[in-house]
């Protein structure tokens, strides 16, 4: 292996623990002091916060460690061997064969530092998004109208440009497959743009999806995980986009290199290749940004609430709290309470 070889490797190495770190955080009190803004919060409240993180966490979770398994499953079934790091090639070339003539490209296409990485970071931004897809359901019953007024979209500056980019690696698949008759491209892209779609449907059901009147401190538990949830999903968006334009990159340079390219096009698809590996890196960022579950250094400084000190009197009582393992179809974890000051 080449010097290259071995620091793209460490690197490789060094992302997947740090996402392993990051999906393996659990919930704390402070992250439903950060979501809520403030620690005097009534226990029933917290529960409901700590009991909607950790069921985010959880999908994302399950997302990461079933889309890798399934990477490492496929490349057993199509190759029957799992590669962990470079192309297993027939060619012979110096230095990088055994004796056999078996020859290992420093490369990290095709090998599992290439596909296992993006394939868990892919898995925990589906993950997370479909933890959310429950407000995509259509309530039942009736419901009233609150006068709040809604906020606005949070992070519109990354969901920006989350479309950018998937517009450009739809353009480079399109081209592509114009060009070169292939259109393993765009189908490779699939994924990707089902979560940028996804992400952006959930951001609609979090804006319009009607709920019903509640007591004060429900509401605003409601329009506070309302708000956390927008920013995760802006994140998964934005995360999701920059594997799309990487895996764009990454396979319009292998299409390039497969060919009889001049030297000019080998030094294009070597660049291709490099972005498109190493977009796992600013992915990765976007997910770890994205979690409801923040390490101590992120949350703000909260004094610990006393336990046997009532919640504030700002916090009308809440009849009756429900914490359920899924969401409620009304409101996540939240009974109505009779309505007051709303209109019909």
């Amino acid at each position: 292996m080449t010097v290259l070889g071995i620091i793209l490797l460490v690197i490789a190495v060094a992302l997947m623990v740090f996402l392993a770190s990051t999906m393996l955080r659990a919930p704390q009190p402070a992250d439903a002091w950060r979501i809520a803004g403030t620690s005097s919060i009534s226990p029933a409240a917290q529960s409901f916060y700590l009991d909607y993180i950790r069921r985010h966490t959880n999908y994302r979770r399950a997302g990461a460690v079933i889309l890798g398994v399934l990477s490492v499953a496929g490349s057993w079934l199509v190759t029957q061997n799992v590669v962990i790091w470079g192309t297993i090639t027939a060619v012979s070339s110096p230095g990088w064969c055994d004796g056999s003539g078996l020859c290992t490209n420093p490369s990290p296409d095709g090998s599992m530092a290439g596909v296992l990485l993006p394939a868990c970071i892919l898995g925990a931004i589906l993950g997370g998004l479909l933890a959310e897809t429950y407000r995509m359901r259509p309530l039942s019953g009736l419901r009233q109208a609150s006068l709040d007024a809604r906020a606005p979209r949070p992070l519109i500056g990354r969901a920006l440009a989350a479309w950018i980019l998937t517009a450009l690696a739809i353009a480079i698949s399109v081209t592509v497959w114009i060009a070169m008759g292939t259109p393993s491209l765009i189908v490779g892209l699939l994924p990707g743009l089902i979560a940028v779609g996804l992400a952006e449907t959930i951001q609609i059901a979090i804006t319009s999806r009607r709920r019903p009147v509640l007591a004060e401190e429900a509401m605003e538990a409601d329009h506070n995980m309302r708000r956390a949830v927008s920013e995760s999903v802006t994140w998964l968006e934005l995360g999701a986009a920059t594997l799309a334009i990487g895996w764009a990159g990454m396979t319009a340079g292998n299409l390039i290199d497969t060919g009889q390219p001049t030297d000019w096009q080998v030094g294009i698809a070597g660049v291709l290749s490099s972005l498109g590996f190493f977009s796992v890196i600013p992915a990765l960022i976007y997910v770890h940004r994205s979690s409801l579950v923040k390490p101590p250094s992120q949350n703000p400084s909260f004094a610990q609430p006393a336990s046997n000190l009532p919640a504030p009197h700002r916090h009308l009582a809440v009849p009756h709290w429900i914490i359920p393992k899924t969401p409620s179809i009304t409101s996540p974890g939240i009974t109505a309470a009779p309505p007051t000051g709303a209109a019909s």
